[in-house]
């Protein structure tokens, strides 16, 4: 129960402290369109169905849009709590799993992305159950084993393209078992059967429609250099927002169970590694958070780690102290902690890697400066009787997802570049142009600057401006 109420707390506590992401808004507006017109070209042609579809639906609650969408995933986040609770339970009985969970809710990584209204967490707790489905084969293979299976690994794939990743595990399981039984790949076979007849459609859909892989996906010719490049930034990043001293009990973790453990052991470190190879041979822009999923089975291998090591300490310190895995326990996450006290209360100062800090904070695809202008305009809303327009970039839909239940508020989306006049008639309510680009030749037309709002650093701001009906 405390371990649930850390997650509640942790996961809830301020969840709209950090500004709405480009990404996040986006989601939001694809979910409200699914709603009203069935529409899933964009979710599908992004790899982001199951996230999206699952908002649209709690979208219909009378809350704030972005909470919402949020809450979404801190619900679906907390089966990847579940996830390393229960992998470790198999693997090293309930105390490991307690152990796993404790670092997961410590862990910045995790803490960042289950408060967030992105797929990464969705998929990554879907690769987690995936994980668990595994060890499951190894030990009880069935029906139920082959259909719990297939719906993991579906899952994982329908909230991200990528997390069809998953569905090499079950292979590798089988891989990696003493010895081979007909029960087994006959559970792996149904597996596969349930998770492509969910998957077959819309990944068909992904690969026809989408520019996602030809933009993202490594064509250099020297795969080698880019692939020990790619690898040596993710283990920075995964460092970094694993905190060293965890990091460190992982090595610790996967050492025993390449040494020491069985089947499951191996196959743990295997998921671990799994992400990070394949985006480092085959990405040539990278995130973060396209290796989330490579979380769950690392703290718990985090957990083995600080395990193996008490057991050690036990056995050499007069008198013996059974309790050194739970100090060394404690002691590790202290770091993280208090990153994680950063994230949630004050999300522009945490130690975040330097291109996360730009994503989230610093540069164009950060809510900041947005949210301002946004507050500024709902308070002309409730002033205006005739209600209140917006003008804004096409290429920034934050604007548009704040105000998906503001009926005082409307917005329209405007492309710079392809039309250069916006007619307003005379007597038609007040209209803001909100932008971050801000053309130099804009304040000679005779638009009137209402207001500036820099993104933390300085290096961009929002600025909003009064339309007239004479602005030419």
């Amino acid at each position: 129960m405390l371990l649930i109420a850390g997650y509640l707390f942790s996961r809830t506590w301020h969840l709209a402290g950090l500004a709405m992401f480009f990404d996040e808004a986006t989601h939001l507006l694809w979910a409200e369109r699914l709603w009203h017109s069935a529409s899933a070209a964009a979710p599908v042609a992004a790899g982001k169905l199951l996230q999206v579809a699952l908002t649209a639906v709690t979208l219909r609650l009378p809350l704030d849009p972005l909470w919402t969408g949020r809450m979404t995933t801190v619900a679906v986040a907390g089966g990847a709590a579940w996830a390393a609770f229960a992998i470790g339970r198999r693997l090293g009985g309930r105390e490991l799993g307690v152990l796993a969970a404790a670092f997961y809710l410590c862990c910045p990584f995790a803490l960042v992305y289950d408060r967030m209204n992105l797929a990464d967490a969705y998929a990554s707790t879907f690769a987690g159950l995936t994980l668990l489905m595994c060890l499951r084969l190894l030990d009880a293979p069935g029906l139920v084993t082959a259909i719990g299976l297939g719906l993991a690994m579906a899952g994982s794939e329908l909230a991200k393209a990528t997390g069809a990743i998953a569905f090499s595990l079950p292979l590798a399981a089988l891989g990696l078992a003493r010895e081979g039984s007909g029960i087994r790949w006959r559970s792996v076979l149904g597996a596969y059967a349930v998770g492509l007849s969910l998957v077959a459609a819309p990944l068909a859909l992904f690969l026809t429609r989408t520019g996602e892989i030809a933009a993202k996906a490594a064509t250099e010719s020297d795969r080698l250099a880019l692939a020990l490049e790619n690898a040596r930034v993710l283990v920075g990043w995964l460092i970094s927002y694993w905190t060293p001293l965890v990091a460190f009990l992982v090595v610790l973790g996967a050492a025993w169970s390449l040494l020491r453990g069985g089947p499951g052991d191996r196959l743990l470190v295997l998921a671990m590694l799994l992400p990070v190879g394949v985006f480092a041979v085959g990405a040539r822009q990278l995130y973060p958070r396209y290796v989330l999923s490579a979380t769950i089975p690392a703290l718990v291998l985090a957990a083995r780690g600080a395990s193996e090591t008490g057991v050690w300490l036990a056995r050499r310190t007069p008198p013996a102290t059974p309790g050194a895995r739970w100090l060394i326990a404690a002691i590790a996450p202290l770091p993280a902690l208090a990153a994680c006290a950063q994230i949630v209360s004050e999300p522009v100062r945490a130690p975040l890697p330097a291109i996360e800090r730009f994503q989230y904070i610093e540069g164009w695809p950060s809510g900041y400066g947005w949210r301002e202008a946004c507050d500024l305009i709902r308070r002309l809303g409730r002033t205006e009787a005739a209600g209140v327009q917006v003008v804004t970039d096409e290429q920034q839909p934050q604007l548009a997802a704040c105000f998906l239940r503001d009926s005082g508020v409307t917005v329209r989306r405007w492309r710079a570049a392809g039309r250069g006049r916006i007619a307003i008639p005379p007597g038609a309510p007040r209209v803001l142009l909100v932008t971050s680009s801000a053309p130099a030749a804009l304040e000679a037309t005779g638009a009137q600057p209402m207001a500036e709002f820099p993104k933390p650093g300085g290096a961009s701001q929002v600025r909003v401006y009064r339309l007239l009906p004479d602005t030419p």
